[in-house]
């Protein structure tokens, strides 16, 4: 009941904070003692809500935070900032936490005057949340400010976890990058699961693990996953495959939580399922029968924008809608043989606005080519075989999207993983052969 009730005061504080900047990016950090630097050994759990209004010269920001079961009570509360992951960072601003209380909420809704260099230090994940404790002085709870992203995140420290979902007996393996322990959890196991989703439904800021299933006789699709926040198994009936529906998962609403939903190709129809109020959404984007979707975040106003996919004379052709003014984008960007990725947004240039991006094989190698939104700029990269699986997330924590290569190697599953923030590769055996 209790956390309950902080969810419901952090969803009042999300509400005020955002009528105060419609068009702020959020950020979340899921406050755990895994993070802290040297670890805590504590069970206690939190989460910080940060929205940052980026669209004046001078950026401002606001902050909410929730925590519960700490081990002794609060002595202080700071951001931090200059720490990258597994790293400590220097005091910027100190909040006060309820004095002598070992759960409590800090509501802070006066807009904090920032430099544009330090909104970009929030965006490469270099800013974090640390409560501090009689037990544990040096920080009992640490979490590190994101984007809330499709990221699979579950430890909270803002760098993607290396995840791969076995079919052979329905598990889903993740690979901690806070302490390199194991995180397994069921992801189905019927032959007609499909579609194992990397998600944060619950806004927590920790990745969700779920999986679709759909019924072999009416193709209807259910989307069944596990709320990292109180491990509570939530299926939802939408969407269905013999219609043709492609997913199209996002947050569409804003409020942080990723929405389920899919993309029609058969009639250009878009069924999002609002996670705000849990209200259906109906949008008419896209040619019937020939459009796919590209959906992403491409005005860094902290909504999804519809986005589909078109073959034009050869050419692939995107079309955007922005959420931020309903303004329609027409880029073209690749060629009509290229491959596009759905539900996997990418931000090469760590600006918080996902970039445009193809990928094409030639003579047997994967190449890349974006269009950074920072400056329009080319992005070319070769990384892997045609025959490579293929994963982004942003592995080393610097806000900007890494490119891995997974690659079966006698019996084993091997990442090629290229680190943005050096451009050096990292190598990492994780999985099996039959894995995806």
């Amino acid at each position: 009941m209790q956390r309950k009730f902080f969810s419901f005061l952090l969803a009042v504080a999300a509400v005020i904070l955002l009528n105060g900047a419609a068009s702020a990016q959020r950020f979340v950090a899921a406050l755990n003692s895994l993070q802290v630097v040297p670890s805590a050994n504590s069970t206690a759990r939190g989460t910080c809500e940060m929205y940052l209004e980026d669209t004046s010269q001078s950026p401002t920001l606001s902050i909410s935070c929730q925590y519960s079961g700490l081990s002794s009570v609060v002595t202080s509360a700071h951001i931090h900032v200059n720490g990258p992951p597994g790293q400590n960072g220097d005091i910027l601003i100190n909040l006060t936490a309820p004095v002598g209380t070992t759960s409590g909420l800090i509501l802070f809704f006066e807009g904090i005057n920032l430099t544009a260099a330090q909104a970009a230090e929030i965006r490469a994940k270099r800013w974090y949340m640390d409560f501090h404790t009689t037990n544990f002085p040096n920080g009992e709870l640490r979490g590190q400010f994101k984007i809330a992203t499709l990221d699979f995140d579950v430890d909270g420290d803002g760098r993607t976890d290396p995840f791969v979902y076995r079919p052979s007996n329905g598990f889903g393996y993740a690979l901690r990058s806070t302490n390199n322990s194991v995180f397994a959890r069921q992801l189905g196991g019927q032959p007609t699961d499909l579609f194992p989703l990397i998600a944060d439904f619950d806004g927590d800021g920790l990745g969700d693990a779920g999986f679709v299933r759909v019924n072999p006789i009416t193709g209807a699709a259910t989307t069944i996953y596990t709320r990292s926040g109180d491990n509570v198994v939530r299926e939802v009936q939408w969407g269905n495959v013999a219609l043709n529906d492609a997913p199209a998962a996002g947050d569409y609403d804003g409020d942080g939580r990723t929405d389920i939903a899919v993309y029609r190709i058969s009639n250009g129809i878009w069924y999002i399922l609002q996670s705000s109020n849990n209200q259906p959404r109906y949008e008419n984007w896209g040619q019937p029968g020939v459009d796919v979707p590209c959906a992403g975040n491409y005005d860094k106003d902290g909504r999804t924008d519809l986005c589909v996919n078109r073959v034009e004379n050869n050419q692939l052709v995107w079309y955007i809608r922005r959420s931020s003014d309903n303004q329609s984008r027409r880029v073209v960007w690749g060629l009509s043989t290229d491959a596009v990725f759905p539900s996997n947004p990418v931000d090469i240039d760590g600006d918080g606005i996902n970039d445009i991006i193809v990928t094409r094989v030639e003579n047997g190698l994967r190449f890349y080519y974006a269009l950074r939104s920072s400056d329009n700029s080319i992005f070319a990269l070769q990384w892997g075989l045609a025959s490579d699986g293929i994963r982004f997330g942003d592995y080393d924590g610097d806000g900007k999207t890494d490119f891995a290569a997974l690659r079966p190697i006698n019996n084993q599953l091997i990442w090629f993983i290229r680190q943005s923030s050096n451009n050096q590769t990292r190598v990492l055996n994780w999985g099996s052969p039959g894995d995806q």
